[in-house]
């Protein structure tokens, strides 16, 4: 017993050296050259869940995404347009598809560069964008960008920038806009992934939200569901933390994915039953050892 523990304890102590000695230099995707828009034609194949369903999930379902264009990869958050998700990728690239079903079938990803930013196109320490919203105003999409803290507006294809917002913060250059959500007055507030006050498009500050934060959506109720992801000995370890409200308790739930999946996106859709799915992706940071994963939980109604 205690000889598999210690064999048990060293593997994760080696693991988790592994992941921390190169914690860093995950966030280093080269530069790259400038690509027309394509669709790619890729896969998802489903795969078995971690560890067994948290409480009160009702069904979970996990696909690996691949696809051949060298930008697919790095997903940092998502959205939902109509019925199909769209990722953003953390250089600067837009991609939509139609969500998997249960089996395993080939997908087609449309990828699309934004058409603006801070700094230089092919420049990733510039175009490093992390949170994406659908603008509560109705004009497109709002895109957080890190290193040069900033928001920028694009109409509904990413086909052009309508607004740009320098934040003016002190955050860490690898510790800004992780997610986006939007207010009752339909402002636009950007959360940190260091944690603490957002801040909106205005410069007030709004919600204060916990350290490890690495994307947020709104459930149909309003209700604010975070994902939050932290660095352990063993590996990543992610959860869910939704908010409370009349007659409805606050939830934490922890996400079935290994010690590689790097959840970094998150999005909510409404259930023809009440219920709400969550669609939560990984940032497989282009390296060999990560995988894009996507996950999809249905929280039934009336939690």
């Amino acid at each position: 017993m205690q000889r598999s523990f210690t064999k048990f304890a060293l593997t994760g102590a080696l693991l988790a050296a592994a992941i921390i000695g190169f914690a860093g230099w995950l966030r280093a995707q080269p530069d790259r050259a400038m690509f027309a828009d394509a669709i790619s034609v890729g896969v998802a194949v489903p795969a078995e869940l971690s560890a067994p369903l948290p409480p009160p999930i009702r069904a979970a379902r996990l696909w690996r995404l691949e696809a051949p264009d060298p930008r697919f990869g790095g997903v940092s958050a998502l959205g939902v347009d109509g019925r199909g998700l769209v990722a953003l990728t953390d250089s600067g690239v837009v991609i939509r598809f139609a969500p998997p079903t249960a089996e395993a079938q080939a997908i087609n990803f449309e990828l699309h560069d934004l058409p603006g930013g801070p700094g230089p196109r092919h420049r990733k320490a510039w175009r490093d964008s992390e949170s994406l919203l659908r603008d509560p105003l109705g004009r497109g999409w709002w895109v957080g960008f890190e290193t040069r803290h900033s928001l920028w507006l694009f109409d509904h294809r990413f086909s052009r920038a309508l607004a740009d917002r320098l934040l003016g913060v002190r955050w860490p250059r690898n510790k800004g806009a992780e997610g986006m959500i939007s207010g009752s007055d339909g402002q636009t507030f950007a959360l940190p992934e260091g944690g603490g006050a957002s801040i909106g498009v205005d410069g007030t500050a709004g919600p204060v939200t916990p350290r490890g934060t690495s994307d947020a959506t709104r459930l149909p109720d309003g209700r604010l569901a975070l994902l939050v992801r932290r660095l352990t000995r063993f590996g990543f370890a992610s959860e869910v933390r939704i908010s409370g409200a009349i007659g409805k308790k606050p939830l934490r739930l922890k996400l079935p994915l290994g010690p590689l999946a790097n959840a970094e996106a998150i999005a909510a859709v409404p259930l023809g039953d009440g219920a709400t799915r969550l669609w939560i992706a990984t940032d497989d940071n282009f390296k060999p050892w990560m995988r894009t994963w996507l996950l999809a939980l249905d929280l039934p109604a009336g939690i």
